[in-house]
């Protein structure tokens, strides 16, 4: 993807491209209940991915909070983590 990708895009593209596998990615948020500040998940962890947020379980991530995603070396997207 090029690097003016949405995170929906990158979502989208790392769930359904037969040429990506969702098990090597990692989406990094902002999250204010952890110490860190940030929490990570991996791709094959995303259940649904919405217009303006991506739902884990029964947590859904705005897509803001997202501050970086990689695909096993590769970083796709890399930006300033939001507070928390």
């Amino acid at each position: 993807m090029g690097e003016a990708a949405s995170v929906r895009d990158l979502l989208n593209e790392l769930r359904w491209h037969p040429a990506r596998d969702p098990t090597k990615a990692r989406i990094f948020y902002a999250h204010r209940g952890l110490r860190e500040g940030f929490a990570a998940v991996r791709g094959d962890e995303v259940e649904e991915v919405g217009s303006s947020s991506f739902h884990v379980g029964t947590s859904t991530i705005p897509f803001y909070k997202v501050f970086r995603i990689t695909y096993g070396e590769e970083v796709l997207l890399e930006r300033a983590a939001p507070s928390p």
